[in-house]
């Protein structure tokens, strides 16, 4: 592997070319990884009004969101020509000609390189040891079954005030309008529960797109839900299907061996349960209390977990979460 012979700097001046050498790097490393980008509107830059010179102030501004590619600098909400100031999109931060009142609200619409990596998420893609075979039109209720034998399992106890997701890839674009589970004959247990569907970063659940109402699951056999949002369609990718149960009641649903399965951690004390030897097929949160709705954003991947953190899951059976792809 060839690395830049980068050499220690002594106790002396920064040159630009240092700074020059160190942000090429960083771009060659970015076109490698393929960077994803987002938009911001209304980024307010805040002025750098600390120096000694009082000339200086209110000319330097800079943002807390770095690395723009393309940017609008707005006075007051009125796009300022680009005559007035210079540009360090790169660093955030722009530097007007003239100072500008105290009182001007200074503000960029921009695009942002952020920290996640298309190259990245392709790979996490494929690690995934048996993807989700292309959705068939005579399909109705999908899950993340990936083929071969289908061993059913019932009276899978799961695990109270707790969210459980597991992957799922979509081939196609497919339209998603209800979700399901089936709790088990010999189910006792009182409880409440809320299925959704996350969205995937690097190989965990990330941002919930859809969900159910809270409703009750108790009674024995299939409980459907609506999305709350109505139908959602689905773009071709990894996605997650969670649902949480306020206790923990039995569900039916299969063995793990049919179900797409992840690739272990390296930290295996990112496995959550007993189960260290067999499958790893999704994700589980610790203790999330008393709930009745997703939390928007998926509990962190935390090695050891604990009360409200996230790890992966390993299970030789699995309380089946279902999505209905809409006729």
């Amino acid at each position: 592997m060839s690395t830049t012979p980068f050499q220690i700097i002594s106790s002396t001046d920064i040159l630009s070319a240092h700074i020059n050498g160190l942000a090429s790097s960083i771009n060659k490393i970015e076109q490698v990884l393929n960077m994803k980008t987002a938009t911001a509107t209304g980024h307010t830059l805040n002025a750098v009004n600390d120096m000694d010179d009082s000339t200086l102030h209110y000319r330097i501004y800079e943002g807390t969101i770095r690395n723009w590619t393309l940017f609008t600098v707005k006075r007051n909400g009125v796009e300022v020509s680009s005559s007035e100031y210079v540009s360090n999109s790169g660093f955030g931060a722009i530097v007007f000609n003239t100072q500008q009142l105290s009182t001007d609200v200074i503000t960029v619409d921009i695009t942002y390189i952020t920290s996640d990596s298309q190259v990245i998420d392709d790979i996490n893609t494929k690690l995934l040891k048996r993807p989700f075979p292309a959705l068939r039109p005579t399909s109705s209720w999908m899950n993340n079954f990936v083929g071969g034998a289908l061993t059913v399992a019932i009276d899978v106890l799961q695990q109270a005030r707790t969210i459980d997701a597991f992957p799922i890839l979509i081939t196609e674009p497919v339209t998603i309008d209800q979700m399901r589970i089936v709790t088990s004959a010999s189910n006792t247990t009182s409880s409440t529960m809320v299925m959704g569907i996350y969205s995937d970063s690097n190989n965990f659940p990330s941002t919930l797109i859809a969900q159910t109402a809270s409703f009750d699951a108790t009674t024995t056999g299939e409980h459907v839900q609506s999305l709350s949002s109505g139908d959602l369609t689905l773009q071709p990718g990894i996605y997650w299907l969670a649902r949480y149960q306020s206790a923990g009641l039995k569900l039916d649903g299969f063995n793990a061996s049919s179900f797409m399965q992840i690739i272990d951690p390296i930290d295996t004390t990112l496995i959550n349960g007993s189960y260290s030897t067999i499958y790893c097929v999704g994700a589980r949160t610790g203790d999330v209390g008393t709930i009745t709705s997703l939390p928007t954003s998926f509990p962190a991947l935390t090695p050891n977990g604990g009360a409200g953190l996230a790890q992966y899951v390993k299970r030789t059976t699995v309380g089946t979460v279902w999505a209905r792809r809409k006729a």
